[in-house]
């Protein structure tokens, strides 16, 4: 969870590619969203993250993932043009992430995500 507010408030997806799984549409939604960001000359001003507890939900031994539930919060912020001015106000978000995780010989990969509960 750290790693994705690092990619939205950064663009630099170098990390987030070394943890997300081929065919993770989570991932590959962030990722787009950020290089679209900072693609632009823009910025993401604001909008920390911050995690609360997390618990496995469960294990699939068929495929080795485990759910994780994890509680977060997003600070507001704003998108702002390279002038600073702003682009997109963006709201304060709490909620309840799921991201189903599997073991690697590189650590863990994101195999999917899903949050705003």
């Amino acid at each position: 969870m750290e790693l994705f507010g690092y990619l939205l408030r950064s663009g630099d997806a170098v990390e987030w590619d070394t943890v997300s799984g081929q065919s993770c549409d989570f991932c590959a939604n962030a990722k787009a969203r950020a290089t679209e960001v900072y693609g632009a000359g823009h910025v993401i001003d604001g909008g920390a993250l911050t995690t609360g507890d997390a618990a496995v939900l469960g294990h699939d031994a068929a495929i080795n993932t485990y759910a994780v539930e994890v509680e977060y919060q997003f600070a507001a912020g704003a998108r702002r043009d390279a002038d600073g001015g702003v682009v997109e106000e963006i709201d304060a978000e709490a909620g309840t992430a799921v991201l189903d995780v599997t073991p690697s010989s590189r650590g863990w990969i994101l195999v999917e995500g899903s949050g705003g509960s």
